[in-house]
């Protein structure tokens, strides 16, 4: 293969991905914008500051602002003419080092995924931990779990980080390949980050076994949005295990980005539905739970949670079935 065919099938391996990218900033802006206000009325306006919401503002902003630097990396036009850069002997130097900066940006949006996933986790031990009565051996254990994951993660990263940056640049993006040996590691630390969700989700069910959950919101809430949360986020690091072991060098681990921002969009929506004013309401038989009416956690209701959850997650495999069509294609 020539250098102008590879460097269009590097370019189409990165249109695919880059589909995949705006997708997913389009849902993290977007989502920001619909709940603004709510941050602003659940959270802004109790004028304290706790942990929790020390964590909320965390998790939503560092996404917010820290995938300005990843929409560069991955929409980058890497092929002006010299006139259109800097001037002088910087341009030269600028692009003299162009693979060393691509391969730099690589490196912190892997570490920027990993420190996404730490506070992902932290607010989900905080959830788990408060859903158990803060009892000690609750903690330990998940804290312990945590700690085993971020570890590996972060030696995943480091020790899989091999590539030297592309030899041939595309029009736009600066994103390098994943060597087989890279891919394997990334793949197993999303493996790791499967199971502690997987291990939230059993205990968060086992909870709520021998329980009457009539009349008891928060609960509810608790287990409705955690088996929300855990089958998208399967999904999506399915997919994204997959694409390490499966996809072309350049397309190696895109759903990444998919991955992380659904995953903070998420966490916050869960933190949101959690102070909703209306589950505090007394005397109240009806409670708004987002976008749900309960009357009692009856059969009824459990058909329409059904129903909702299902065709939430037929949108999904809709969206995921078209990604995988074009990657096929």
């Amino acid at each position: 293969m020539d250098q102008a065919a590879a460097a269009a099938y590097i370019q189409t391996q990165l249109d695919r991905s880059n589909y995949i990218n705006l997708v997913s900033f389009t849902i993290l802006y977007y989502d920001y914008a619909l709940t603004f206000s709510m941050e602003v009325e659940r959270f802004w306006c109790t004028r304290s500051l706790s942990w929790a919401s020390a964590f909320f503002y965390l998790n939503r902003y560092l996404v917010l602002f820290g995938h300005i630097p990843v929409m560069v990396q991955y929409y980058w036009d890497t092929q002006r003419s010299d006139s259109e850069k800097l001037p002088g002997r910087i341009t030269t130097e600028l692009n003299s080092i162009t693979p060393f900066r691509c391969s730099a940006l690589s490196l912190s949006h892997q570490y920027f995924a990993v420190a996404i996933q730490v506070i992902v986790g932290i607010l989900l031990i905080m959830r788990t931990y408060a859903l158990y009565g803060r009892k000690t051996w609750v903690l330990l254990c998940l804290c312990t779990c945590a700690l085993a994951v971020i570890v590996y993660g972060a030696w995943s990263v480091i020790s899989g980080h091999r590539s030297k940056g592309p030899s041939i640049f595309p029009k736009v993006g600066c994103v390098p390949p994943t060597n087989d040996f890279a891919a394997k590691r990334l793949a197993t630390a999303w493996i790791g980050n499967l199971v502690f969700d997987f291990l939230i989700f059993s205990m968060t069910v086992y909870k709520s076994f021998g329980r009457d959950r009539r009349g008891r919101p928060l609960l509810n809430i608790l287990i409705r949005d955690g088996a929300v949360y855990f089958a998208i986020m399967v999904i999506a690091g399915l997919a994204n295990i997959l694409s390490f072991y499966l996809s072309p060098e350049y397309e190696r681990g895109f759903f990444t980005t998919f991955a992380n921002i659904v995953s903070s969009t998420m966490m916050s929506r869960l933190m949101l539905n959690l102070r909703d004013p209306r589950l505090s309401a007394p005397h109240s038989e009806a409670r708004l739970l987002t976008t749900l009416r309960f009357h009692h956690w009856s059969d009824t209701s459990d058909a329409t949670t059904l129903r909702v959850v299902y065709n939430l997650y037929s949108l999904i495999l809709v969206f995921f079935g078209g990604c995988l069509h074009t990657f096929l294609t």
